[in-house]
This record gives C-alpha cells, sequence and structure tokens, in this order.
C-alpha cells in the first residue's frame, strides 16, 4: 500500500463514530480531518502529585495511636470474654432454679393429691348425712 493511502486509512479510523440512534448532535462529517501537525512526545505527568514522606515525628505519633488503639481492642476482648463468662453463669444459674421449680410443683401436686381424691360435701350429702344421724338418735 501506498503511503499516502495508509495515511488516510488511518485518518479515517480515527475519526469518532456518530451516535447510532437519535438526533445527531453535530453533521456526520464527509470529509476527512486534516492530520494533526507532529507533536513532539513529552513524558506523561503524574496523575496526582506525589506526597511528601512522613516525618519521623509523625511516625513516632501514628506508632503511639496504633498502640493505643491496640490497647483498646485488647480491653474490649476481655470485657466481652467477661460478659459471656457472665452470660454462661446466669444460663447455668437459670437451669438449676428451673429444676428446683419443676420438683416443687411436683412436690406440691403429690401433697395435694390425696386432698383432692375426698369427695367435696354438697348441700344434698350433707342434708343426708343430718337425716341419718338424727334417725340413728331418734332410735335410741
Amino acid at each position: 500500500m501506498s503511503e499516502a493511502l495508509q495515511t488516510e486509512a488511518a485518518d479515517l479510523f480515527a475519526l469518532p463514530l456518530p451516535p447510532t440512534s437519535g438526533p445527531y448532535a453535530e453533521p456526520p462529517i464527509s470529509a476527512p480531518a486534516p492530520a494533526p501537525a507532529a507533536v513532539a512526545e513529552e513524558p506523561p505527568a503524574p496523575l496526582r502529585p506525589a506526597e511528601p514522606e512522613p516525618a519521623a515525628e509523625d511516625l513516632e505519633a501514628l506508632r503511639a495511636k496504633v498502640a493505643e488503639q491496640a490497647h483498646v481492642i485488647s480491653l474490649a476482648k476481655t470485657r466481652v470474654e467477661t460478659l459471656l463468662e457472665e452470660k454462661r453463669e446466669s444460663y447455668e444459674r437459670e437451669q438449676a432454679l428451673q429444676q428446683r421449680i419443676l420438683a416443687l410443683e411436683a412436690e406440691l401436686t403429690q401433697t395435694l393429691a390425696p386432698a383432692a381424691s375426698t369427695e367435696v360435701p354438697t348441700l344434698a350429702g350433707l342434708a343426708a348425712r343430718v337425716a341419718a344421724l338424727e334417725a340413728a338418735v331418734a332410735d335410741r
């Protein structure tokens, strides 16, 4: 391919493509745009300015803050372990009390069982007993 044809093909591929839907913001380009002038390449500039290295005192302050946070975390872990132990002990006490309640309920049921088996006197039953006693007294 000739050099002119290659340049023209490269220029065609460098053009932006028009949108595929909706009205065009700009009329379509009929002729290729002229090739830009050769620009000397510069090294890329950093995207973000380099941050200065922290000074030694800043490092010491950060280390002290990290040590303080580690101590706080250690205290929190100890507190959580203590609370878990208290929770376990409370659960065990609750279970023992539940067993004691069940035992007392069973004892109460056994104590009240004989009294519950006797009949409760009714008015008719009492009247019959009074009549029987009057009859027994009258026969004497």
